[in-house]
């Protein structure tokens, strides 16, 4: 993440912020204004050929020198800055562009949360207090036998109403 207060460039997200931390806005660019955007930001200070952008932005493509022209001007609106009086980018008339902000690597910082252990889900079941005496009523159902578990009434039985019960239920 790039910073030219009071504008954060998000590479990452691919957006652009405007504002300091508190109060932010999300500025939206096009891909390509962006893209331009970028390699500027990512050159600071030096001068960035006509050339060097077309080539870098659309590789093995030929594209009028105009469209750099277009998307330079919709940065500009957005960045509110002009071209006559530059406080971003600077153009160097028939040679290209120069983003004369300072720019900082800009380091975010997300408040801590506490870190909570993640647990499978065997984990959660086996440390169930009902766990044991479950799976050994399935492995038993399984194997044809009845189980009684402790504390438990007769063998292990499904609680909910099989198919012959349904109708069978009494209606006081």
């Amino acid at each position: 993440m790039r910073e030219f207060p009071p504008f954060r460039l998000d590479t990452a997200n691919q957006c652009l912020w405007r504002g300091d931390g508190v109060a932010e806005e999300r500025i939206l660019l096009t891909p390509k204004a962006f893209d331009v955007l970028r390699y500027l930001v990512e050159h600071p200070g030096r001068l960035v050929p006509h050339d060097e952008l077309l080539e870098a932005l659309w590789p093995k493509t030929y594209v009028q020198p105009e469209v750099l022209k277009s998307h330079i001007a919709a940065i500009r609106a957005v960045l509110g800055d002009d071209a006559r009086k530059p406080m971003f980018i600077e153009t160097m008339s028939r040679r290209g562009y120069r983003f004369i902000a300072p720019v900082t690597e800009a380091r975010r910082q997300v408040a801590r949360r506490r870190r909570v252990p993640r647990r499978s889900w065997s984990d959660v079941m086996t440390r169930s207090p009902n766990f044991t005496s479950v799976s050994n009523g399935c492995r038993a159902r399984a194997n044809g036998r009845s189980f009684s578990s402790p504390g438990s009434r007769g063998s292990v039985r499904p609680r909910w109403p099989t198919h012959s019960s349904i109708g069978s239920r009494r209606v006081a």
